[in-house]
């Protein structure tokens, strides 16, 4: 019997060892919108969201590398302003893209 006790203190001991570690797997990411015009914003390809003018929003997005994209929906003459970024995102890490 304390052999069976004592394997499920160290396995439950470890188990919440290791929850710690793979908490950190999200970052923060904060898009800054600096032009007075709003922008289309595109994570990974896939549309996100508009964001209005003089703006910012904060997104929560797994570690590694993500692809950026920002195009301006109105407020220009011939052709949108558009910008592209890749970006690292680091568990547990606030990253920030200012654009445009």
């Amino acid at each position: 019997m304390k052999k069976w006790l004592l394997a499920f203190v160290v396995l439950t001991s470890l188990g919440l060892g290791s929850c710690a570690i793979e908490d950190c797997v999200v970052g923060t990411v904060r898009f800054t919108n600096i032009s007075s015009n709003p922008y289309d914003l595109y994570l990974n390809g896939n549309f996100y969201t508009e964001m209005p003018g003089n703006s910012f929003l904060e997104v929560d997005l797994y570690e590694g590398m993500h692809s950026v994209y920002v195009e301006q929906v109105s407020g220009y003459l011939l052709f949108p302003t558009t910008a592209s970024n890749s970006i690292s995102v680091f568990g547990c890490d606030d990253t920030e893209w200012v654009f445009p």
